[in-house]
């Protein structure tokens, strides 16, 4: 698998699907989509045939000065209310009634679909916040412990938003069409230390990728790893210079070759927890209702994001989706069979889009990759 550490060079804008007119104001959505990158990095090779990436995971968050990768923090890790800076943490979890003496599920308006409400008994005021976790302290999350609070980190010590100003001029008259025509756009530009973070695993069946880099199929007899040096070699002939964003924004990449990204997780012992936690590490298009006959007892959910598709290339129209955020957290009860979870480990979890355009299946690598933890 080939990973890609890719450095912004300039302010950057990932559009969320809201519709934008002019007058209006646009933000950028954060964290990008990874159908993002995965676009951005199939242009690098400038193919007939784009269907070249099988499988991509991230993006996620790459820092230079602590040489660690971070991963979306999980929903239900909140900070205290009203304090701009990380000062302390907290973990909140589902909570059974029995734990209240005046406090009853029966008299709220609880989902139907869940059995448990996620509720703070620290008898703190907290609030929910965007941020990031580090390999150590999701590493801890997953086996039921408490991060450190060095290990987490909010969205604005990872970037800031710089506005543009821009204003609709009719080309041939250099004179502003409407009287809307003024709008705004908050980009966002990356601190000095953050790069984003993707592994890619490549299509070794795409004959334009295999001819692109010279790859001899029939003398190599299919061997990924040589492909995966090939295109190695391909891409850093390509002066390292990448597009990314909705704006096409000058970025670089750095590349090297990874067996197992996630090698240093340890899947952990489910044998005794009280429940298993789903955590979602990008968008997602699935139903957390259902979960593959794991039954859902509670959920945090990070907020929702629309997703829309469009590529002439692909022969796509425009899809719209709407996805719950990464940083989701899903409670679930042990299965009887254990061995199941082994499918949400780190995994891209394929689901079916009912639509009659049969290229859309090819979102499948983009969404829905997961990784599980435990409550003990």
């Amino acid at each position: 698998m080939i990973r890609f550490i890719i450095k912004p060079i300039d302010v950057l804008f990932f559009g969320s699907g809201r519709p934008f007119n002019l007058g209006d104001v646009a933000k950028s959505n954060f964290p990008p989509y990874t159908h993002t990158f995965a676009g951005a990095i199939s242009a690098i090779f400038n193919l007939s045939d784009p269907q070249i990436i099988a499988n991509i995971y991230g993006p996620f968050l790459y820092n230079q000065k602590d040489n660690q990768t971070y991963f979306p923090k999980p929903a239900n890790i909140y900070k205290r209310r009203k304090k701009e800076n990380l000062d302390k943490i907290f973990t909140i979890d589902p909570v059974i009634e029995e734990d209240f003496m005046f406090f009853k599920y029966k008299n709220t308006n609880i989902p139907d679909e869940v059995e448990y409400l996620c509720l703070d008994t620290t008898g703190e005021e907290l609030e929910p916040f965007q941020g990031i976790i580090s390999e150590q302290g999701l590493r801890k999350w997953i086996k039921s412990g408490n991060p450190d609070l060095s290990e987490i980190k909010s969205f604005n010590e990872v970037f800031e938003y710089e506005s543009r100003i821009g204003i609709k001029l009719e080309p041939n008259k250099d004179t502003v069409v409407d009287e809307d025509g003024l709008y705004r756009i908050n980009f966002i530009r990356m601190k000095e230390e953050w790069s984003f973070l993707v592994y890619v695993k490549f299509n070794k069946s795409n004959t334009d990728l295999l001819s692109k880099t010279g790859y001899k199929e029939k003398d190599q007899e299919g061997n990924e790893e040589k492909l995966e040096n090939e295109i190695l070699n391909y891409l850093n002939k390509n002066k390292n210079g990448i597009k990314l964003g909705g704006e096409m924004k000058n970025a670089h990449y750095k590349i090297d070759i990874v067996k197992d990204p996630f090698a240093n997780f340890q899947f952990p012992n489910v044998n005794n927890s009280k429940y298993i936690k789903i955590l979602f590490l990008n968008h997602s298009l699935i139903d957390i209702h259902n979960l593959d006959g794991l039954k859902t007892i509670s959920y945090i959910n990070n907020g929702y994001s629309n997703l829309v598709i469009y590529s002439d290339k692909m022969k796509m129209k425009k899809f719209g989706f709407r996805t719950i955020n990464p940083g989701t957290v899903v409670y679930v009860t042990p299965n009887q069979n254990n061995s199941d979870l082994k499918k949400f480990w780190f995994k891209n979890i394929n689901i079916n889009i009912q639509l009659k355009e049969k290229n859309v299946f090819k979102l499948e690598s983009c969404i829905n990759f997961v990784t599980l933890g435990i409550k003990s």
